[in-house]
């Protein structure tokens, strides 16, 4: 039981820790602030699968590197760009306990951000805590045909380190909700795998404008898909991985529709982002601790940094 307990928390122990976090998508959503879901943080894993019963430590570090694109796909008018280290440590707990059927675990999340925004050549710098994540609830279930089917709802706590009025934020001044499911395919080494999730965002009741005055802002709500496409060998695990974003609701401020251009930043009316990325991804089993490299890059991009990402994944139980 023990060595089954190591190899598979090697393949499938980052299922709930990589399901959230947050990365600087400079301008999507309310300017300044932060997508709650970094898109392709659950990217190499099996997501639909819990690992065996115990408790994992996984840690997840990007590198960001983008500049904003507005409505129409293209350059800033104003000239966007931002670099971020994104660090997501988590803590699983998955148990021997069924609900409904499905395995039953649950997690907890503090992703930490440091960014540097420039905005027609001036430059700020931030570090500091982005909102606390639970999921108390994590539901999978094993189904015909070697699939795996998972669920859970993690909570975007308001407890981050956020400013009112700063040129650069780390957290958002809001809750959010984000019902997430995943599918897996795993059979000969094969790793196929969907995960979904949709991020109800709440509202800012202190957004500063342009103009120093304080209003509402409420962010659309936001779907977003990531997915893999991988196979192992021996120790080594290779594939391809990649996600797709889109904001469902319009941005609106103090009530009202954000007009197209109105944040001068080429911003579409709405200010509804979109992105697509793929890239390669690369993972090696050293026995207690598995980790996993990753590159992915932002094929296109709309009222949203065009990124280039680096990713580091190390995972081990405890």
């Amino acid at each position: 039981m023990a060595k089954t307990r190591k190899v598979s928390s090697i393949f499938v122990a980052p299922l709930a820790v990589a399901a959230l976090s947050c990365a600087n998508e400079a301008y999507a959503l309310e300017p300044t602030g932060v997508d709650p879901h970094e898109p392709g943080i659950t990217n190499g894993i099996p997501t639909g699968a819990l690992p065996p019963p115990g408790v994992y430590v996984v840690n997840d570090l990007s590198y960001i590197d983008g500049s904003l694109k507005g409505g129409s796909g293209k350059n800033s008018p104003v000239g966007v760009n931002v670099i971020a280290w994104v660090d997501v440590p988590a803590l699983v707990w998955s148990t021997p306990w069924h609900i409904l059927g499905g395995q039953y675990a649950a997690a907890v999340f503090q992703p930490y951000v440091n960014t540097e925004l420039t905005v027609a050549g001036k430059t700020s710098v931030r570090s500091g805590l982005f909102n606390s994540i639970i999921e108390p609830v994590i539901l999978s279930w094993k189904l015909p045909a070697n699939l795996y089917l998972s669920a859970g709802l993690p909570i975007y706590l308001k407890d981050g380190d956020w400013s009112k009025g700063a040129a650069v934020e780390t957290a958002n001044h809001t809750w959010t909700f984000g019902p997430s499911a995943a599918i897996s395919y795993l059979r000969d080494g094969w790793n196929l795998t969907l995960n979904g999730e949709y991020d109800i965002q709440t509202r800012n009741n202190d957004f500063v404008t342009a103009r120093g005055a304080t209003t509402t802002y409420q962010s659309g709500n936001v779907i977003n898909f990531d997915y893999t496409a991988q196979k192992t060998f021996g120790k080594w695990t290779a594939g391809l991985v990649g996600y797709w974003v889109y904001q469902t609701d319009d941005d609106s401020i103090g009530g009202t529709i954000v007009p197209a251009g109105a944040l001068g930043t080429g911003n579409g009316a709405g200010n509804r982002f979109e992105k697509l990325a793929a890239g390669p991804s690369v993972a090696y089993d050293f026995g207690p601790i598995s980790v996993n490299f990753r590159y992915t890059r932002d094929l296109y991009a709309k009222n949203a940094t065009l990124n280039d990402v680096f990713w580091f994944r190390f995972a081990l139980p405890l």
